[in-house]
């Protein structure tokens, strides 16, 4: 019976610092995050009570004296992409830092790093711009203080998203726009490349027509807002499309 009780308290115990760890301690436990239009619309509390330093990634330009958390996300169709960090009322974290890289957890490249981002106090903002659209990064938020830990908030966002307009290439075209099951795509010179993306990032059509029109069903997609990146005599721009 002794045994038995021992067992179960050394169960408790584990499981009790188990809770205590943040589960996205560690790049393999990364949350994934939703990339928004424009700006930091959905931004994601989290809290790092209890977190520490998981030492990936390598050095990054901040010290993470109290522990850090990691995050996932896809790039959008633009190529474009801005992570930030913010305050949540009450809370005694005022300080971050990011880094953003690519590959894997095992094989981690740096893409980008930032201590005090501009605007944010001693809050944190990542810029980054010809990132491969549909590819997956890893951001690592990193807390300053040891001891000092609270909620904050997270998010990423396309900068470009707003930017994007019909007719960048010159005789371009998506009709209709906004569109039920299918669309017709037209330029004055051959269609190298069609790609649409959904908000994502996510790659759900791709054709390569080497024509000056493409007619493209989108009956399986679901109705929202997709980016289509076209590609005529080397030229390459990237345009908004609404499915009904």
């Amino acid at each position: 019976m002794k045994k038995i009780i021992l067992f179960l308290i050394a169960i408790v115990f584990n499981l009790n610092l188990q809770a205590q760890t943040p589960a996205n301690n560690t790049c393999s436990g990364a949350v994934s995050l939703t990339v928004s239009p424009d700006t930091c619309q959905n931004p994601y509390t989290d809290n790092n009570t209890n977190a520490t330093d998981s030492q990936e990634g390598g050095n990054a330009c901040v010290t993470a004296g109290g522990g850090d958390l990691w995050y996932q996300l896809t790039v959008p169709a633009s190529g474009f992409l801005t992570v930030e960090t913010g305050s949540v009322s009450g809370s005694n974290l005022t300080d971050t830092g990011i880094a953003v890289y690519s590959g894997t957890c095992s094989n981690l490249t740096p893409l980008g790093c930032n201590d005090d981002g501009p605007g944010l106090g001693a809050f944190s903002k990542v810029e980054l711009a010809n990132l491969t659209p549909g590819e997956t990064l890893y951001v690592r938020v990193l807390f300053v203080y040891q001891g000092v830990t609270g909620d904050f908030k997270i998010c990423a966002y396309d900068p470009q998203a707003s930017s994007l307009q019909d007719h960048q290439i010159q005789g371009f075209s998506i009709t209709p726009n906004p569109a039920q099951d299918e669309i017709m795509i037209s330029a004055q010179e051959p269609i190298q490349n069609i790609e649409i993306y959904d908000l994502t990032g996510k790659k759900v059509i791709s054709q390569n027509p080497s024509a000056l029109q493409s007619l493209i069903n989108l009956s399986d997609l679901k109705k929202g807002v997709y980016f289509v990146k076209a590609k005529v005599n080397g030229q390459t721009s990237a345009y908004k499309l609404i499915k009904k």
